[in-house]
């Protein structure tokens, strides 16, 4: 498999003009149109290839990549499908071809390659998703090589162009209202405060998952190596060394050292990591905090909409604190609800912030004080499951699967630290009721590291719980170490967690905070600013 690149002295000299990516052209000899047709991947990232998606030859550089070979009679390994790259500054949408990876795998289960003669061109949307099954699926180093330089560089590239392009507005929002920067008024009220704290909590974050990610680097390059040596393919992972466009084939690889479990298994341990359970005391022992609690509370009537439907009934929680801190011990600081809804995915909203806010024009909500933020999570309902208990104990609410247990997790940091914020409000300048941060954002990175959680196995036993004896409440931690165990295997094999991917969010949200949080930069991220 080769890479062959073809420059003309036009494309050399607009290099410096091209944003990226602009256009791909596939020789479908992946599919017949039969064997495409109704594909959820054909019908979500491409379309069929016109005109308009043609670059002039010389004003681009065309790249010719083989996605896969096979034998021919006589032995001799040939291309039959041929991924071409033409990056041009005509201003089209960017393309890639999202159907190789069905295609690919629909050869590996033996179904045949379509004849080249009877297919034409298609051209495909680059997203993220696309970037990471290529990236993470195809067995053609030259593929992950050019998918990774034209794809996933770029993206970057752009972030990070439009994030520059963004500071000397964000720091004009600031003047108008007073703060230093942009990073300023970002954490203003936050248990962080300010940009110089955040920055070494980042520091400290990445530095401490240095050995995890060096070992994960490690294995990954060994896995490499083995995958390369059972191909029976010469060219190893480098020499050892794994490559940028290897990594996320590497967790791949890594995650299925896991045992994969079965949803029987799951359906054994969630009554033990029911909703009401994970957001009680399960989290209250998680965190360990002694300044508060999470407590299960009674929703009023007509105190929240209910989904109708039969889905599961909402949850109140009090953030409850222990000490005097801010209003005294035993008084509620936040109020956090559970809304099942009709919504694909979780997400959190802000109802109403706290008193510390300065927006007096809100009214209480039902069965609140006024000076308590409420937050509310919105869960979908179709993941839930209700289960009655014995007696008069009432019901508990179920995750139907692990990974909503990790997408829990990630909303429930969001809606801690509004409540344990100063004034547990959104941000000026920002979207009243939007708790949906940017990848950059460093109030993302908490999250991320609590849904981590799930990869745990002594953090899993600690958010168990049970329901007691005779329906009076839950108690726990509930869950044994090693079936524990084996359910953190099982949920590492279908997300696989990556101490590389943790790491990459906290220097992402290092890099956002430094460029944020020196005006007089103008854009430029000075070391001593933030303590070198």
């Amino acid at each position: 498999v080769r890479l062959v690149w073809r420059v003309s002295g036009a494309g050399r000299r607009a290099r410096g003009r091209w944003p990226g990516l602009r256009c791909l052209r596939l020789a479908q000899a992946v599919q017949r149109h039969a064997r495409v047709h109704g594909c959820p991947a054909r019908s979500r990232h491409h379309t069929c290839a016109r005109s308009k998606h043609t670059v002039p030859a010389g004003k681009s550089i065309m790249v010719s990549v083989p996605i896969s070979t096979r034998s021919t009679e006589n032995g001799n390994r040939r291309a039959v499908w041929v991924l071409r790259v033409c990056m041009g500054h005509h201003a089209h949408a960017t393309q890639i071809a999202a159907a190789a990876v069905a295609a690919w795998r629909k050869q590996q289960r033996g179904q045949g390659v379509a004849d080249p003669r009877s297919t034409g061109l298609v051209a495909v949307r680059l997203t993220q998703q696309v970037t990471r099954d290529l990236l993470a699926a195809h067995p053609s180093r030259s593929v992950r090589r050019a998918v990774y330089r034209v794809g996933l560089r770029q993206q970057v590239a752009r972030v990070a162009r439009a994030a520059h392009a963004l500071q000397p507005l964000r720091q004009a929002v600031a003047q108008l209202y007073g703060a230093p920067s942009y990073a300023h008024l970002r954490l203003a009220g936050t248990s962080a405060g300010e940009p110089r704290a955040v920055s070494c909590l980042l520091k400290e974050l990445a530095g401490g998952l240095r050995p995890l990610v060096q070992q994960q680097v490690g294995e990954g390059a060994a896995l490499m190596q083995r995958a390369a040596l059972a191909a029976g393919s010469s060219a190893a992972s480098g020499n050892g060394v794994l490559q940028p466009w290897d990594m996320e084939l590497a967790c791949e690889l890594g995650a299925g050292m896991h045992s994969a479990g079965s949803a029987a298994a799951w359906r054994d341990v969630a009554p033990h990591l029911s909703v009401q359970g994970v957001m009680s005391a399960g989290l209250t022992r998680l965190l360990g905090s002694g300044e508060w609690s999470l407590q299960l509370a009674q929703v009023a009537q007509g105190e929240v909409w209910v989904l109708p439907g039969g889905a599961p009934p909402p949850l109140k929680v009090h953030l409850v604190g222990r000490r005097e801190l801010r209003g005294g011990a035993g008084q509620v600081r936040g109020v956090i609800y559970l809304l099942p809804d009709a919504t694909s995915q979780p997400f959190t909203t802000l109802i109403r912030p706290g008193a510390l806010a300065g927006v007096p024009e809100l009214e209480p909500l039902a069965g609140t004080a006024a000076k308590q933020p409420a937050v509310a999570i919105h869960l979908p309902a179709a993941g839930l499951a209700s289960v009655d208990l014995p007696g008069a104990g009432g019901s508990l609410t179920l995750l139907r699967s692990p990974l909503l247990l990790r997408a829990l997790l990630h909303e429930a940091g969001h809606a801690l630290s509004y409540c344990v914020s100063a004034h547990a409000a959104v941000q000026r300048g920002e979207p009243r009721g939007c708790v949906c941060y940017a990848g950059l954002d460093v109030r993302e990175v908490a999250s991320h590291v609590l849904e981590r959680a799930v990869y745990d196995a002594a953090a899993l036993a600690a958010l168990s719980c049970a329901p007691a004896p005779g329906g009076c409440g839950l108690h726990g931690p509930s869950l044994p170490l090693q079936v524990a165990e084996q359910l953190a295997d099982h949920v590492s094999a279908l997300l696989r967690p990556s101490p590389w991917q943790l790491q990459q969010h906290a220097l992402a949200a290092l890099v956002d905070t430094a460029l944020h949080a020196h005006p007089a930069s103008r854009g430029r991220v000075s070391r001593g600013g933030l303590g070198g």
